[in-house]
């Protein structure tokens, strides 16, 4: 299953602070009117760190596809994709 990924902003040893894996439908349907921004097939750090970054929550939400799910949802290729505009707040 497609996963999304809540990550901190800049460079820290556990960006990630939480994650939800959501079936295809599910997966399409939150990404259906957001821009995707591909990261590569490494998570690498998403922002410039700001001094109050290690007490923040996260503020980006980025999907983690698989090679069998790239072939399933067609347009977008395996590893990490930001979802821009997307907030973890608005994530169910």
């Amino acid at each position: 299953m497609p996963k999304l990924l809540f990550v901190k902003s800049g460079d820290h040893e556990e960006p990630v602070t939480k994650v939800l894996e959501k079936n295809i439908y599910e997966t399409r349907s939150i990404i259906k009117s957001k821009r995707l921004k591909y990261l590569g097939l490494v998570l690498s750090p998403i922002d410039e760190e700001s001094c109050m970054a290690d007490f923040a929550g996260p503020v980006h939400v980025v999907l983690e596809i698989s090679e069998s799910e790239a072939v399933e949802l067609a347009d977008i290729c395996t590893g990490f994709h930001l979802v821009e505009e997307l907030k973890p707040a608005e994530v169910t």
